[in-house]
């Protein structure tokens, strides 16, 4: 029966929310909402202070075979900012190499849909532009990053493609999902303030994705109990 239950919470995990606060060393780990929806309200981030995680926290607490790494980034920074979730972050700068990094999600599970939402930040200096192009799969969304993020991670005063973007997309056969970051105005010569900014991300199974991850774990249990 043990060996059971561990099924069933394997397939629980991976049907949960899976939130990475993107930090440099010293920062102060994100705890809240932000705006993926969480029906139980749960509020478990994982720290992110290097160029991998490996084996994230759900939400909720459990455990999950789900992987982040990063590649290509100038270097992580502690900014002010309203919350803790976008005042530490990952960067690259318009001068840096080719102006963009790369993020890959693995461990997930195989041809799977899931809404990945990436955070961005905002910068008050008129100098600096943080505008954020976000690619998958090669759809392009931006955060313009124009206004001040909210003050809490309590789920309210979050503006989509503002602070945030929300990709729906499905996992590779092999459970991965790649994607970049880089300024949007990395190609404009007039400007030079300018940074591609991941301060945080938060991986969510669609609804239809949650119901069949359940029933997998079911289903291993069946076959297990007939056995």
């Amino acid at each position: 029966m043990l060996s059971v239950a561990v099924l069933l919470v394997a397939a629980t995990a991976q049907a949960a929310v899976v939130n990475v606060d993107i930090q440099a060393n010293g920062g102060s780990l994100a705890s809240g909402r932000a705006a993926a929806p969480d029906a139980s309200g749960n509020t478990t981030w994982n720290e992110m202070t290097t160029g991998s995680v490996t084996d994230l926290t759900a939400s909720d607490g459990s455990a999950t075979t789900i992987d982040v790494s990063l590649s290509g980034a100038q270097g992580f920074t502690n900014q002010p900012g309203p919350n803790n979730l976008v005042k530490d972050r990952i960067y690259e700068h318009r001068t840096h190499d080719d102006n963009a990094f790369t993020f890959t999600i693995s461990g997930l599970a195989n041809s799977t849909s899931y809404d990945i939402y990436l955070y961005g930040a905002y910068d008050n200096r008129s100098t600096v532009n943080f505008a954020t192009d976000f690619t998958i799969g090669g759809v392009t969304k931006t955060a313009q990053a124009l206004t001040l993020e909210p003050a809490t991670l309590n789920g309210t005063g979050w503006i989509e493609n503002d602070h945030y973007v929300k990709f729906s997309v499905t996992s590779s056969s092999s459970g991965v999902i790649t994607g970049t970051v880089s300024n949007h105005d990395d190609n404009d010569p007039n400007t030079t303030g300018d940074y591609g900014i991941l301060s945080g991300m938060q991986i969510v199974p669609e609804p239809a994705t949650m119901s069949l991850l359940g029933i997998g774990g079911l289903l291993a249990l069946v076959r297990r109990r007939r056995k």
